[in-house]
This record gives structure tokens, sequence and C-alpha cells, in this order.
């Protein structure tokens, strides 16, 4: 199981991607071909937990277009209040079937 969020601090937008399963977080750093992998860090069960960050801008912004379509209907104004109302710099397609693309995130 893994847990992510899209965080809005000082510094601008972030996104990361946790989970103790660290095929999971290799994952999504090879579909986006953006980002860094931390970790290991040691949990008190025991267990170790891996984490996926993006931290460049210009990387948030393509990552954010290429699964605006994916995300529920509060996420999305989420987008809007971020600024990004419905604008991507990138043609997004998504497959009828709702599956995630294999490279969804285009070079920049």
């Amino acid at each position: 199981m893994a847990e992510g969020y899209i965080r809005l601090n000082k510094q601008g937008v972030s996104v990361s991607v946790t989970s103790t399963d660290l095929d999971i977080v290799e994952r999504a750093h090879e579909m986006s071909g953006i980002g860094t992998i931390q970790g290991p860090y040691p949990l008190k069960s025991g267990k170790q937990r891996w984490n996926w960050h993006v931290a460049k801008q210009s990387d948030i912004a393509r990552l954010l277009c290429a699964i605006a379509p994916l995300m529920s209907e509060r996420k999305r104004t989420t987008q809007i209040l971020l600024g990004r109302p419905n604008t991507c710099p990138i043609p997004v397609v998504v497959a009828s079937t709702g599956t995630v693309p294999r490279s969804p995130i285009p070079p920049g």
C-alpha cells in the first residue's frame, strides 16, 4: 500500500508517494522519469519506508497535467486554487479503460 500527497509550501508545490513496498516507489519513479527516491527510513514496526519525491516545479506541472484526468473532482478543484484551471502545456491522453499510460509524463 502507498500513500501520497500534493503539498503547497513556501518553495512551491511538491508531490510525494510513501510506501513500505520499494517496488511501488520505484514504479512511480520509473513511470514518470522524474523525482528522486529517498530512504530507506526505519519505522517503529521494524519495517522500512521509501519516498518518491518531486519538487522541481516544471516537473510538478507536467505531472499534475498527466494525472489530472485520474483525480477526483475535489483534487481537480485544488488545481484551480493553485492557478492551473484546466490548462496543461502538454496534451493528456488517458485510455478509455481507465488505465494509466506507461509513460504519462512527456519529456520537458
